[in-house]
């Protein structure tokens, strides 16, 4: 249930930012929904599971834009030290394409 609602937190700012966003703004829940339907990108909350089993810490916000070509989700992800870290992520592979900041890797 916490899980859920803080998905429900994480989606909403997204949705909202991504009426007229323009290059490197977020896109919106509408645009999102169709790149999964479409395959062109994982669902939100597989990529989330991923990132929460590789990295300590928690997942306090997100975003999906448009990055070069290609659909990226960022994510401010808040470790055990307090020092945030923001991550972008492949939205089609999973595959984690840059870390900024002190990332924990999970053992």
């Amino acid at each position: 249930m916490r899980r859920r609602l803080l998905l429900a937190l994480l989606v909403v700012p997204t949705a909202a930012r991504g009426q007229d966003s323009g290059p490197g703004g977020g896109e919106s829940a509408a645009q999102a929904r169709l790149a999964v339907e479409h395959g062109e990108i994982k669902p939100l909350q597989g990529i989330l599971d991923a990132i929460e089993a590789r990295y300590e810490g928690r997942v306090i916000a997100t975003e999906l834009m448009r990055r070069e070509g290609r659909w990226v989700y960022r994510f401010k992800l808040l470790p055990p030290s307090g020092r945030l870290v923001r991550l972008c992520v492949d939205a089609a592979s999973g595959a984690v394409l840059s870390e900024e900041g002190a990332a924990e890797a999970k053992p």
